[in-house]
């Protein structure tokens, strides 16, 4: 703050006596916390010099080249900065009180950029029911940032899932789908959806797939039996014939098409059981 200075010459104030001092102290200036910053976006922070006594706030920022920086005087000794991301690097930021660097200096901004984040795993392929599912975010090396993930059940209502940050940057996403069809997956990084999103897992019950009219009959005719999963979500049959131990030929129709029921068909060659295996997605169907 301003210091009163009395100059006396011969018991007498000399011309311009009283003298006013103005003095600060730049390392009262308080820079507050830098958000991250994302491609484009303008981003903001704050200066309170409050406590500092008079004087000038400068700012310059750097990604190493110059970025433009808008700095608004609030007044109070409060200050706002606003610049805007050019790339990727980190952008570095000097503040300066009255010429003197301030506390904490060189400040940062971490940029996000959700262009390079990835999302992989099986967990948003065809998945069972009632069983754990799992995919990988990978920020390849971006800044930490909150990774948030939404997921929706066929009705629309949310799914619970969990995030867990990996020891490589990486971060693990949980769930457990407990409806058969299409969820939607939306993955938020540092606030910023993610490309690709939304994302999609098909989830499927073969506990639903039904087999029926089986029966007896003699060997040289045709035999087979009726296979329903119209109720299990979308996937793919596979079946086996086997007589003893050895394959017998068979075929395997949709019918209607699209439908989700299947003939299964067959001749027996010898008069002895035969057994039929049913694969939905490639899990064995019971019964």
């Amino acid at each position: 703050g301003p210091h009163r200075i009395e100059v006396m010459y011969a018991s007498m104030p000399i011309n311009g006596s009283p003298f006013t001092s103005q003095v600060y102290d730049s390392s009262k200036v308080r820079v507050n916390d830098i958000p991250n910053g994302y491609i484009g976006k303008p981003n903001s922070f704050s200066i309170d010099a409050t406590q500092a006594g008079p004087g000038e706030v400068t700012v310059d920022v750097g990604n190493p080249m110059h970025v433009p920086e808008q700095l608004q005087n609030l007044g109070g000794g409060r200050y706002k900065c606003d610049f805007t991301p050019t790339n990727t690097n980190r952008h570095d930021i000097t503040v300066k009180f009255n010429g003197e660097l301030v506390p904490g200096n060189v400040f940062h901004c971490d940029v996000v950029d959700a262009g390079n984040v990835t999302v992989t795993g099986s967990g948003l392929d065809l998945i069972p029911v009632n069983q754990p599912a799992q995919f990988i975010v990978d920020p390849h090396g971006g800044p930490p940032a909150e990774v948030r993930v939404n997921i929706n059940e066929p009705n629309g209502r949310p799914l619970p899932n969990r995030v867990t940050h990996q020891y490589d940057g990486t971060h693990l996403v949980e769930y457990t789908p407990k409806t058969v069809g299409a969820h939607p997956i939306d993955v938020h990084y540092a606030g910023l959806l993610v490309p690709g999103s939304p994302f999609e897992c098909i989830a499927y019950d073969a506990n639903k797939v039904r087999i029926s009219d089986i029966r007896d009959g003699f060997v040289g005719q045709e035999l087979g039996c009726k296979i329903d999963t119209s109720q299990a979500g979308p996937g793919t049959v596979t079946a086996e014939v086997q007589q003893s131990g050895r394959p017998v030929n068979h075929y395997l129709r949709e019918d209607p098409p699209s439908s989700g029921r299947y003939s299964l068909m067959y001749t027996p060659d010898a008069a002895r059981a035969h057994e039929i295996r049913v694969r939905f997605n490639g899990q064995a169907v019971q019964g």
